[in-house]
């Protein structure tokens, strides 16, 4: 059997395991003696600026013995001040605060603290019915544009403008605005449980910033047609520089053919037998050779004196200028014959 004494400690060691276990107990830390003797003393200032009529200077001093304190006592004096200063939304809001103030668990809650509660709790709910009200009616704006409002400086959330809401009695001033429409200010009075509703008729601004209109498309001018050139075109230079190629190719080659069939001829006749009319065989890829030179002298002349023609007409119907952009620099065409053995052709830049 467990004994009475090993019961006793496995009892004290298992309630400490679930103490540990919940964590340490929130404690509210307690007002030193200095807070206490600084809210007494706010408190008699309170009462002093009360009696002499400075409301202002009495909140001032209860609500900074309350905010040491935070007993339902201070509360409830900082409550009907502010009900003697009109400020009825403020002083509906401490008094709740007060009338649902708990006290420490394990602590006796003194008899002040119970009325205090007692009377906070009546004086929030005859406040009910004294706070005003007001409703606002916005007209000439589209569904789709929403208003911004301001009361007494302090936005309104767009999603409760057009409902009911509460103020304190007095004055009162609203802005409102919407985009693209002029902006509406409004000073107001509500008097103890008034409820009143606020009619805000927009107006169109005219001079509210509008999207400019897309810039209109421009049509590009038409091409302007290139003047006829004055001087002789690019295919006129072109034509006359074939034909100076054509002729110097032909008067090179002719020369050349010229030059090499007068030496075969003597060769020929110095290598052939008497009364032959045949050449040597062994002649015969140089007689080949001036053959073709002569043909190449022969179409050179042709091609040359071609272009020498067509420059010529050309240069008679004005010059025929390309269908290109003119261009401010004069068309330069540069021709040079290409010859070699058994053959013959032209480069050129135009």
């Amino acid at each position: 059997m467990i004994s009475r004494r090993r019961l006793l400690v496995f009892l004290a060691l298992l309630a400490n395991l679930l103490l540990s276990s919940v964590g340490p107990a929130q404690t509210v830390e307690a007002p030193s003696d200095s807070d206490k003797a600084t809210a007494r003393k706010l408190m008699d200032v309170g009462d002093a600026k009360r009696k002499e009529g400075d409301l202002k200077a009495a909140l001032e001093a209860y609500r900074g013995a309350d905010d040491i304190m935070k007993v339902p006592t201070t509360g409830l004096d900082v409550g009907k001040v502010q009900i003697e200063l009109g400020l009825l939304l403020e002083a509906s809001t401490t008094l709740l605060r007060v009338s649902r103030y708990k006290h420490p668990e394990g602590e006796r809650e003194p008899n002040a603290f119970l009325e205090a509660k007692t009377e906070a709790a009546q004086l929030a709910k005859a406040l009910s019915p004294r706070i005003a009200e007001i409703t606002l009616t916005p007209s000439g704006l589209p569904a789709d544009v929403s208003m911004k409002v301001r009361i007494d400086g302090q936005p309104i959330p767009a999603s409760a403008n057009k409902l009911p809401r509460q103020l304190n009695p007095g004055s009162h001033q609203l802005d409102a605005s919407a985009e693209g429409f002029k902006d509406i200010s409004v000073s107001f009075e509500l008097g103890e449980g008034e409820k009143k509703q606020i009619p805000l008729s927009f107006e169109v601004d005219p001079n509210a910033s509008k999207t400019p209109p897309p810039p209109p498309t421009t049509v590009p001018p038409p091409p302007v047609p290139p003047e006829p050139s004055s001087g002789p075109g690019a295919f006129t230079w072109v034509a006359f520089g074939v034909g100076a190629a054509g002729i110097i190719a032909g008067s090179i080659t002719g020369g050349l053919a010229l030059s090499r069939g007068s030496e075969l001829g003597d060769e020929c006749a110095a290598d052939t037998a008497p009364g032959d009319t045949m050449c040597s065989p062994r002649l015969q890829d140089d007689l080949d050779s001036a053959t073709m030179l002569a043909h190449i002298s022969t179409v050179s002349f042709a091609v040359g004196g071609a272009g020498v023609v067509a420059g010529v007409i050309s240069l008679l119907v004005g010059g025929g200028s390309s269908s290109s952009s003119p261009s401010t620099e004069p068309a330069t065409a540069q021709v040079k014959p290409l010859v070699g053995l058994g053959y013959l052709g032209l480069t050129g830049s135009f």
